[in-house]
């Protein structure tokens, strides 16, 4: 399965780990820029240690709604688009390009990836 993950907030990271740490192939990881990044509070740049050491391309855009994202997702293709901790409504044109689809979530529920994790054995 090809997935990409889109993320900048510090609750999301915990989720993201575990899933790495499970095995899971996460084909690119976007993030907010330096300059989108400085406007926002609880972002957390502790997802580039996990993109390094698990061969994870990490990227940056100044908005997931520009035409640099749509193009980095096209190119991956994903199966799956995981949204978790941001800020924008991710665009049509973005939503149609997962072939099975994508989930989102707040911040808050990312506890709840985990457990189903757990639960599924992953």
């Amino acid at each position: 399965m090809n997935i990409v993950w889109i993320c900048c907030h510090e609750e999301g990271v915990k989720a993201f780990r575990t899933v790495l740490e499970n095995g899971v192939r996460i084909s690119a990881f976007i993030t907010l820029d330096e300059t989108a990044f400085a406007k926002r509070s609880a972002g957390s740049r502790e997802y580039q240690k996990y993109c390094e050491k698990y061969n994870v391309p990490y990227l940056s855009v100044d908005s997931i709604k520009g035409e640099m994202a749509y193009t980095i997702i096209e190119q991956a293709p994903p199966d799956v688009i995981v949204v978790l901790g941001w800020s924008e409504i991710l665009p049509n044109c973005i939503l149609d390009i997962p072939v099975i689809g994508t989930v989102g979530h707040m911040p808050l529920y990312c506890r709840t990836i985990e457990a189903a994790l757990r639960l599924t054995g992953r």
